[in-house]
C-alpha cells in the first residue's frame, strides 16, 4: 500500500514539473532564429568598382557556404540594394564612378526575411578622376631615314612604370603623309610610325592601358588613358655617319657608323690607323654621299697632334701618329647635318627678332626653296640662298617669287603678337611676304620701297595668335622685289 501511495505522488509531481516546462515553453514561442552572418569583410578597390571578400575561406563555391537558415546575400550603399539569391563569398560592385567614400552594408538574409548582424565597410573606389591626376613620362623619340623618301620614328617610354602606375598595353593611330590612317597596338611602352615628312609636324594618339597603385600596390584593374604625342620630326633626327679611313683605296666595307643625335659626343675605342690614312666621313653608307670635315671631328687631347687638314677639294683628313690603336672622342652636331634644325642649334625664341639669313640647316626644301643656284651675294653661307652683307648688315636678296625660307622658332608664351619686317627696296612695285606657321598661313604682308636695296625699314605686318611651345615658322615669297632683314615679334 505504501508503495502504490509513492508512485501516486512521483507521478503527480511529474505532471506538475511537465506542465511547468510547457509554461516555460509558451514563453519563448513566437521568437525568431536569425540567420548566421558572414565571418568577414575585407575590401578591395578596383577601377571604378570593388570586391568585397565575405568568408575567410577565400572564393568558394555557394554550395559550401553554410550560415544556418541564411539563404540569400544583401548589399546596400548610398541608395542602392543589392539581393544575390544565394550566399556568396564575395561580391564585385560596378559601376562606382564618384571619386568619393561609399559605405557597404552587408548581411545575409533568410527565406523570410529575417536578417543576420550587418556588417559595414568604408572604400573609395579608382575612378577616371583619379587617372586624370596621373602623368606619363615624356617619351623618348628617334627618327631615322630608311629610304630617300622615307623616315621612321621610334617612340619609347623607358621610366613607365612607377609607385603610381604600371603599363600594360597601348593602341595609337596617326596620319601618315599620304593622308592614310594608320593605327596598332603594343604590349610594350613603345611604337613605331613610319612615312612620314621630316618637316611637318606628326601627331600621335595614344591610349594606354595602365594598372593604378595605391600606396605602392596595384588595384585589381586596368584603366585607360589618353595622350596626344605632336613633335616635329627633324628634331629627332638621328643621322647615321660613316667614317671610312684607308691607305689603300676606298671600301665599304670599312664603314665605321657612328649615329650623329643632335649635339653629342661618341666614343670609338681601339680603332686601327696608320701613319698617312686618308679620313672621311659619309652621310649615309655610300661613297656618293660625303660630308664636309667640321660636321663631326676627333679629339683626342688636341686635334692637331694626330691630324691634320689636306685642305683637299675632298676635305680629307690625313692621320699624322704613329700606326697603332687609339680610344677616340668624335664630337658630332647634327644641327649641321641634313635636315636637324636651327642654324644656332638652339630654336628662335619669340618674342624677338629672327634675323632672315639664319633660316635652318637642311639645304633645299627642307631649311629653305631658293630657284637658284648658288649664293648670288657670296655671303655669310653657302649654299644657294642668295646673301648680301656689308658692315654690320646682311641682307637676304636677290629674291624671287615662290621662294622660301624656314625658321625653328620656340614661343614662350600662348597670346597676341605684334609682328614687323625690315626690309629693304628700291622697286616701284614691291611684292609681299607669308608668314606661315606649322603649314597655316597666319598673316600678309605687303612690301613698300624704302628707296634703296641696303637701306631697309621697319613696317608693321599686323597681330598674329601664337600658341606656346615649338614650331616652324616660314617666309614665303610673293613677287617680293625686296631684301629681307629680320621679323620682329612682340608680346602685346
Amino acid at each position: 500500500m505504501k508503495n502504490i501511495s509513492l508512485i501516486i505522488i512521483i507521478f503527480i509531481c511529474f505532471l506538475w514539473a511537465c506542465e511547468d516546462m510547457y509554461d516555460k515553453q509558451k514563453e519563448y514561442l513566437g521568437e525568431i532564429v536569425y540567420p548566421g552572418k558572414f565571418d568577414t569583410i575585407i575590401g578591395n578597390v578596383g577601377f571604378e568598382r570593388v570586391e568585397i571578400d565575405l568568408m575567410k575561406a577565400g572564393h568558394i563555391p555557394s554550395s559550401e557556404i553554410e550560415l544556418g537558415k541564411a539563404k540569400k546575400t544583401v548589399i546596400e550603399y548610398d541608395d542602392q540594394v543589392i539581393t544575390i539569391d544565394s550566399l556568396v563569398s564575395y561580391v564585385s560592385i560596378d559601376g562606382l564612378t564618384q571619386p568619393k567614400l561609399y559605405r557597404f552594408i552587408v548581411y545575409s538574409m533568410d527565406e523570410f526575411g529575417n536578417k543576420s548582424v550587418p556588417q559595414e565597410i568604408a572604400l573609395i573606389p579608382y575612378t577616371a578622376e583619379d587617372v586624370k591626376l596621373l602623368e606619363v613620362p615624356t617619351p623618348k623619340i628617334s627618327v631615322r631615314r630608311t629610304s630617300p623618301s622615307n623616315f621612321t620614328g621610334n617612340i619609347e617610354w623607358t621610366n613607365f612604370s612607377s609607385v603610381l602606375m604600371d603599363f600594360k598595353a597601348l593602341t595609337y593611330k596617326y596620319t601618315n603623309k599620304d593622308g592614310t590612317l594608320v593605327n596598332g597596338a603594343y604590349d610594350e611602352p613603345k611604337l613605331v610610325v613610319d612615312n612620314f615628312e621630316l618637316t611637318e609636324p606628326l601627331t600621335v594618339y595614344a591610349e594606354y592601358e595602365i594598372i593604378p597603385k595605391i600606396n605602392g600596390v596595384p588595384i585589381l584593374d586596368s584603366a585607360p588613358m589618353m595622350d596626344t604625342i605632336t613633335f616635329v620630326p627633324e628634331d629627332y633626327y638621328i643621322l647615321p655617319i660613316y667614317m671610312l679611313a684607308t691607305s689603300s683605296g676606298w671600301d665599304e666595307s670599312s664603314f665605321i657608323s657612328i649615329e650623329a643625335s643632335d649635339k653629342g659626343l661618341y666614343k670609338l675605342n681601339d680603332a686601327s690607323f696608320k701613319h698617312g690614312d686618308n679620313i672621311r666621313f659619309f652621310a649615309e653608307a655610300s661613297l656618293t654621299s660625303e660630308i664636309q670635315f667640321g660636321f663631326a671631328h676627333f679629339n683626342n687631347d688636341y686635334l692637331s697632334e694626330i691630324f691634320r687638314d689636306t685642305d683637299d677639294g675632298n676635305d680629307n683628313l690625313v692621320f699624322d701618329a704613329p700606326d697603332g690603336d687609339y680610344n677616340l672622342t668624335i664630337y658630332t652636331n647634327a644641327n649641321l647635318l641634313e635636315g636637324t634644325g636651327p642654324y644656332s642649334g638652339v630654336s628662335w625664341e619669340i618674342p624677338g627678332v629672327i634675323e632672315a639669313e639664319d633660316y635652318d640647316y637642311g639645304g633645299q626644301n627642307l631649311g629653305y626653296y631658293d630657284t637658284s643656284g648658288g649664293n648670288s651675294g657670296g655671303a655669310y653661307r653657302s649654299n644657294d640662298v642668295d646673301i648680301w652683307s656689308g658692315g654690320d648688315l646682311t641682307l637676304v636678296g636677290w629674291t624671287t617669287h615662290g621662294e622660301w625660307l624656314q625658321y625653328t622658332v620656340n614661343v614662350l608664351e600662348t597670346g597676341m603678337y605684334s609682328v614687323d619686317f625690315s626690309i629693304g627696296s628700291a622697286s616701284t612695285s614691291v611684292g609681299k611676304l607669308i608668314l606661315e606657321f606649322d603649314g597655316e598661313e597666319k598673316l600678309t604682308f605687303q612690301g613698300s620701297n624704302t628707296g634703296g636695296w641696303v637701306s631697309p625699314a621697319t613696317f608693321t605686318a599686323g597681330e598674329i595668335h601664337l600658341d606656346q611651345g615649338k614650331h616652324r615658322m616660314k617666309i614665303k615669297m610673293v613677287n617680293p622685289n625686296m631684301n629681307i632683314d629680320a621679323a620682329i615679334f612682340n608680346k602685346l
